[in-house]
Parts: structure tokens; C-alpha cells; sequence
């Protein structure tokens, strides 16, 4: 029976989802026409200071026009301290440094002449150091500490939390005249939403304010955390969400001296779509 284009596309991506081998399926009208669409598993899991693992999973990788298939089986684990090769232990892009305080951005890996599939992490965004030979899909980040050790994370979908949370910020005087770029500990090179706690005290007056925001939008889109309390003392805890810039930095703003200001990093989340 005749099928549309539209109809084989379907069936593809059923096939796919049920675990059949889409390598047999070479039409490349069809192969161009297939979506990216969502990561299926293969997420991040941390390891030790070295290491990660990356879960069973599959997704599409754009090869120049066409969007291939990778699926991913059996867990494979990756360090960063090693520089990558096939088969190897080593996840860490040639021509890469292993440097305190650096995003990697983890790449899934489709060898375009066998379909074999493999992992790189990268600091650049678009994983220009990798391997030739081998088209890429960007499926989350990790960041060394100033000990060069992978931060500890738990990821679930495009949540990456910290298993121990720390300030980014703790000022017993933040005052600014105008917004200050305050940078966080979240992944380089691209903008994500940092989860934040976001405690404000100032003691020998009622009020105080502070003003949390992106940078990539205008400051009537801030966050304006305010505090009212007893004359002596005033005291306020709350959680909040911000888009970074691809600098790791949000805008931050208090005009009333002495307020003490902490920033509790819990973690990020990429936008919707990225993984």
C-alpha cells in the first residue's frame, strides 16, 4: 500500500521508540525529514571526582541534513581526567585541559561511517574539539571545583541539582549603585534557569530590598525581594528562579546599606527543548 512521506516518517519513529534497528532505513528524504525530538534516558549520573556515568538511552544526532538514530544500551562511563578514546575510559576532548572552575558539556557521539556510538565532553558549546569523523548531541554539562574535581550533581531530565548546596553569594554589606553582575556556579556558554535561595537581613531599620534578574532581560522583569519586619531587625528567606546570561551571571541590585545578602546555589535547569 502507498504511504506519504508523512505516514513513513511515523512508522520510523515507532520503530525507533520500540527499539528496532533504524539503521536499515536509508531513504534520506525520510532520514532529513525526521525531528531531533526529546532524549530518551542517557542521563548524567555522578560517579566520583573523575568520572561520570551516562545511562542507557537513545535520541536522534543531526548529521549534516540527515537525523540519525543513537541508542545506547549498556551504561558507559566516562572520566574527565583521561582524554578520550574509542573504547577507553578517557571522556575528555583532545586539545581540552583539565582547569578548576570550568563548564565540560557532555556530548553524545554517533560515528558517521558505522553508527557506533561513544561520549566527549567538551568546553566548547557546539563540540568543535571532537573526534573527526563523528556527529554530536548536546545532552547536559558538568563543572570542576577549584580542585579540578566534577561538582557532585543528581540529574533528573533537565533538573541538575547540587548534592550539597553553596553560596555564590554571602555579603554582610551588598550595597550597588546600579545592578552588579553576580556570577554563579552554573554551566558557561549557555543561558539556563538557576534555582536559588535567596536569604536578606538588615538590622537597625524596618525595610530593605533587593532586586534579582537576568541580564538578558530589562530591569522591570526583576525579581524585587522586599522585607518588612520589627524596627531593630528584618529578615527574609525565599526561592527563586533566574535565567542566567552564557556568562553564568544574573543581575543583582540592593541601594540600602548595610543589608546582608546570601545567594544558596541548589542548581539549574536547561531550557526546554535542549535535553
Amino acid at each position: 500500500m502507498w504511504r506519504s512521506r508523512v505516514q513513513l516518517i511515523f512508522v520510523h519513529l515507532l520503530d525507533f521508540y520500540e527499539g528496532k534497528n533504524m539503521l536499515t532505513y536509508q531513504d534520506p528524504a525520510i532520514l532529513q525529514q525526521n525531528p531531533l525530538g526529546p532524549i530518551e534516558g542517557l542521563t548524567l549520573n555522578y560517579v566520583n571526582t573523575t568520572d561520570i556515568e551516562i545511562s542507557p538511552g537513545r535520541s536522534f544526532i543531526a548529521a549534516g541534513a540527515l537525523r540519525l538514530p543513537a541508542v545506547l544500551s549498556v551504561a558507559q562511563t566516562r572520566s574527565l581526567n583521561q582524554t578520550w578514546t574509542q573504547g577507553g575510559p578517557g571522556g575528555r576532548a583532545s586539545g581540552v585541559s583539565l582547569t578548576a572552575n570550568t563548564t565540560y558539556h557532555v556530548f553524545l557521539l554517533r560515528r558517521d561511517s558505522d553508527g557506533a556510538i561513544s561520549f566527549v565532553l567538551d568546553t566548547s558549546v557546539a563540540a568543535a574539539n571532537r573526534p573527526a569523523g563523528w556527529s554530536s548531541r548536546f545532552i547536559g554539562s558538568v563543572i570542576t571545583d577549584g580542585s579540578n574535581n566534577i561538582r557532585p550533581f543528581v540529574q533528573q531530565g533537565p533538573f541538575f541539582y547540587w548534592q550539597t548546596i553553596f553560596d555564590d553569594l554571602n555579603s554582610s554589606n551588598y550595597t550597588t549603585s546600579s545592578a552588579n553582575l553576580q556570577s554563579l556556579t552554573v554551566p558557561a556558554g549557555f543561558a539556563v534557569d538557576a534555582m536559588l535561595s535567596v536569604s536578606i537581613s538588615r538590622s537597625g531599620s524596618p525595610f530593605t530590598s533587593v532586586s534579582l534578574g537576568s541580564p538578558n532581560a530589562n530591569n522591570s522583569n526583576s525579581y524585587v525581594i522586599r522585607a518588612v519586619g520589627q524596627s531593630f531587625e528584618v529578615v527574609l528567606e525565599t526561592q527563586v528562579r533566574i535565567r542566567t546570561n552564557t556568562n553564568r551571571q544574573i543581575r543583582a541590585f540592593s541601594s540600602f546599606t548595610s543589608t546582608s545578602v546570601v545567594i544558596a546555589n541548589q542548581g539549574f535547569i536547561f531550557p526546554g527543548g535542549m535535553i
